[in-house]
Order: C-alpha cells, then structure tokens, then sequence
C-alpha cells in the first residue's frame, strides 16, 4: 500500500502519476522551445497555406464558372438556331445572335477580369507558404545541430 508520504517513491502507479505532472521546470523547458518567434513563424506559414488554398480554390471556381456560363449561353445558342423558318425570323435570330454575343463577351471579360487578380494573389501566396515552409525546417534543423 502507497501512503500519501511516499506516494511519488512507491509502487508504479504512483511513478507513473509524477511522469505525468507538468512541473515548473518542465514548463519553462517546454516555454523555452517553443518561443515567441517560433510562434510566429508557424502562425505565419499556416496562415499563408490558408490563403493559398483558398485563392487556388477561387481560381478553380471562377474557372468553373465561366465555362458553366459559356456552356448555358451555348446551350440556349443551340436552341435557338433550328427555330430560324422565315426572313422575319432571320431578323430576330440575328438579334438573339448579337445578345448571345454579348453575353459571351461580358462572361469572358469578367473570367478574364478575376484570372488577372487572383493568378498573382494565389502565386505570391504560395510562393510566401514555401519559402516560410523552408525557412521553419531549416531553423528547426539548426536547433537540433545545436542541441
């Protein structure tokens, strides 16, 4: 039987329970690790990776949009042209044409638009995530070189 004065030199349970109790100088080995600095080098490179990921994830959704877009004006394009029987039907086709041709047009400004602004943002984003990737692996390997 372990008593509350030898609890910590008895049996094994009671070695096991002090294993695990955070003590003062435990703590501050544990603080002295894990500094300020490194706190913010982590906090950066996981910060970038989100941005990263959620500009590519952009990228990907305007692209899906636009040909989501383009395929529906399509679409209604395709509709429209077997409807074309007589000269005044011509003359309202051409119109419909001059509509679907401006909708393809306002649909490709726009994706052009949003490629040019996000392509850069989520390049520069990603390009920051490696280099602070690199830069927290090499300084943990020096940390370790010089333990």
């Amino acid at each position: 039987m372990s008593t509350p004065n030898n609890e910590g030199k008895g049996g094994s349970s009671g070695e096991n329970s002090k294993d695990r109790i955070i003590t003062p100088q435990t703590f501050t080995s544990f603080r002295a690790k894990d500094t300020t600095n490194d706190f913010v080098t982590k906090f950066r490179t996981r910060i970038s990776g989100y941005l990263a990921l959620g500009l590519w994830s952009s990228l990907v959704a305007a692209g899906a949009w636009h040909a989501g877009r383009v395929s529906h004006i399509t679409d209604r394009m395709l509709v429209a042209a077997p409807l074309v029987q007589s000269d005044e039907d011509v003359n309202v086709a051409n119109l419909s044409y001059k509509s679907f041709d401006k909708a393809f047009v306002m649909v490709g400004d726009a994706a052009k638009t949003l490629y040019a602004v996000i392509s850069p943002l989520a390049t520069a984003a990603t390009g920051f995530y490696f280099v602070s990737q690199s830069t927290e692996q090499s300084s943990s390997k020096e940390e370790e070189e010089e333990e």
